[in-house]
């Protein structure tokens, strides 16, 4: 809930209902998918850890999802209110949970190598519109948008490619029938 409030494109935005988003919902996430890809984002925090930890990770997820938002297009002009959740689903991939998911992990390799988040800049060059052919076959099949946990897992591993955490793109996981 502490991101919800504290990061601006979260803020206001967030179903804190439903676990998925339609079309012309006007919210940018979900709570269930926020939770989600926190979850991607710090692992699991034991119930009985301390208030230092709890405040810690707190200020890791807030701190990373802020720093998304500069670079991930269009989050800042979500978060500006200068373009509307539903505008940014009908042509952006980063507009959807998947997205967030495959964040999370992004986040959790730079936590564990003790990386600065300075290197989430190289998500501004990243082409998140649906139709770029780098996401067909990782998390879209022809004009579908597929969620599952390989295709979640794919779009991890190519972000993590774009940022250099490894060397090569990942292989397409989707096959046209």
């Amino acid at each position: 809930m502490d991101c919800v409030d504290a990061v601006a494109s979260f803020r206001g935005r967030t179903d804190k209902e439903r676990v998925s988003l339609s079309v012309r919902n006007r919210n940018f996430a979900t709570l269930s998918g926020l939770q989600r890809a926190n979850t991607q984002l710090l692992g699991d925090i034991p119930d009985d850890a301390d208030e230092a930890t709890v405040a810690e990770a707190r200020n890791y997820a807030i701190d990373f999802w802020n720093r998304v938002t500069q670079f991930v297009e269009p989050w800042s002009e979500i978060a500006a209110g200068t373009m509307t959740s539903i505008e940014a689903r009908q042509e952006y991939l980063s507009s959807y949970t998947l997205v967030l998911w495959a964040l999370g992990r992004v986040g959790a390799v730079l936590r564990e190598q003790g990386m600065s988040l300075d290197a989430l800049s190289a998500l501004a060059d990243v082409d998140w519109r649906k139709r770029n052919p780098e996401w067909e076959g990782i998390c879209i099949l022809g004009n579908s948008i597929i969620t599952r946990t390989s295709t979640r897992d794919a779009a991890g591993e190519l972000l993590k490619h774009k940022l250099g955490l490894r060397p090569d793109a990942p292989d397409a996981v989707l096959e046209k029938l």
